[in-house]
């Protein structure tokens, strides 16, 4: 992937939301100069505390405590003791923009470089949407 080694590399397909963090806590301890996290999937941002949730698998929108809160990720990669010189988070996902804020200002976006984070006006987002849920027997695929 991306000319990495794949001993470096761990891809999640339909993690739980324990399963993610263990995955992060543990990426953490081992990387010694860049830890990049990707998630692509969908962004809920919850109505009341405007926190940015990533969806996975088994989340009901709603009841987001079944999502993976945004800032638990962000913690895992900003907490003493990280040896990674560089951390690189990728959120494609709904909202993602609006979370570029405080130590990490800048965003890198396809087709350029690194662009700067759109400033968050601190407008209250819409509630999170539902989504449909597949068919039994069916996946819902990245792009979906």
């Amino acid at each position: 992937m991306w000319g990495l080694q794949p001993e470096n590399c761990r891809v999640l397909t339909q993690p739980a939301r324990e399963q993610a963090l263990e995955e992060v806590q543990s990426a953490r301890a081992e990387a010694e100069d860049t830890l990049l996290v990707y998630y692509a999937g969908h962004g809920v941002v919850h109505e009341l505390s405007n926190e940015l949730y990533l969806a996975l698998p088994g989340t009901d929108p709603a009841r987001l405590y079944t999502a993976l809160r945004y800032q638990d990720v962000r913690d895992i990669l900003l907490g003493a003791g990280i040896r990674a010189r560089r951390k690189v988070v990728v959120l494609d996902c709904c909202w993602s923009g609006s979370r570029c804020t405080g130590r990490w200002p800048v965003a890198v976006s396809a087709g350029y470089r690194t662009s700067r984070a759109p400033s968050y006006s601190g407008r209250r987002p819409r509630p999170a949407r539902r989504w449909p849920r597949p068919e039994p027997g069916t996946r819902r695929s990245p792009a979906n």
